[in-house]
């Protein structure tokens, strides 16, 4: 844990799969010095009525921004001709929070089942000692499995965690790296919300998170801790992310 509070970037790769449809997002993230993400994502559909539509994304704290790069569909318009969505493609939308530091993409990667950042050792031992006095984390080491992953090694830990401990931990890390989305919010509010259960992926090497797996079968993938990659830069020119789905949806 306290490895993950001292990477300045690390790449995060989320694939979902529910009612048929696959959701993937592969971002690079930088908590310091700058706070941002950026990558692609991918929602897909197979058979009939299938679908499959690319964006671009970037994120910051306070904003989200989606470019759609390709939409395929087995749709056809009123000509009995395919869906033209060549007018709608390579325009950014953006969903600005304004003063919330709410941005989505940025905090689904930093503000994780686990959070990541850049801290102060200190920083790091406060939220340690938090996690450890709150038992925010609790590891069924009975239950460990060892084996090479990509010809490393890894470990796999069953790990629950407790939905109080886990806001109260959050809202310590966000005073510190500067993100207020939840000032407001009460972990007592969430006492008896029920434990989450997870499986945690350790690198034997590095003893950084490589995978965490959702009891929902949702899968987060971790790596190139600390690496040093340009990001897409922030797009000057926009449309409301309304205004780019209203002309998605006008494609007739």
């Amino acid at each position: 844990m306290e490895n993950a509070l001292r990477t300045q970037s690390f790449t995060r790769k989320s694939v979902q799969t529910e009612n048929g449809q696959v959701f993937s997002q592969d971002v690079f993230a930088t908590v310091t010095p700058k706070q941002i993400v950026s990558g692609t994502n991918e929602i897909r559909q197979d058979g009939a009525g299938g679908f499959d539509v690319l964006t671009n994304v970037i994120g910051t704290p306070t904003a989200d921004y989606v470019q759609y790069t390709s939409i395929k569909t087995g749709q056809t318009g009123k000509d009995g001709k395919p869906l033209d969505y060549s007018k709608v493609l390579n325009s950014w939308g953006k969903n600005d929070a304004g003063k919330q530091t709410s941005g989505q993409a940025y905090n689904q990667s930093a503000l994780g089942v686990v959070p990541f950042g850049n801290l102060s050792r200190s920083q790091r031992r406060e939220l340690v000692d938090l996690m450890q006095a709150k038992s925010t984390y609790k590891t069924d080491f009975g239950k460990t499995t060892r084996k090479l992953t990509n010809g490393r090694p890894t470990y796999t830990y069953d790990v629950t965690v407790n939905a109080e401990a886990y806001i109260g931990l959050l809202k310590k890390y966000a005073t510190m790296v500067g993100l207020n989305q939840l000032a407001q919010t009460n972990p007592e509010d969430f006492r008896t919300t029920a434990p989450l259960e997870f499986k945690f992926t350790v690198d034997a090497w590095t003893r950084q998170i490589s995978q965490i797996q959702y009891a929902s079968g949702r899968t987060e993938s971790y790596g190139s801790y600390g690496a040093r990659k340009t990001h897409t830069p922030v797009p000057s020119k926009t449309l409301t992310m309304d205004e780019l789905q209203q002309r998605v949806q006008a494609v007739q």
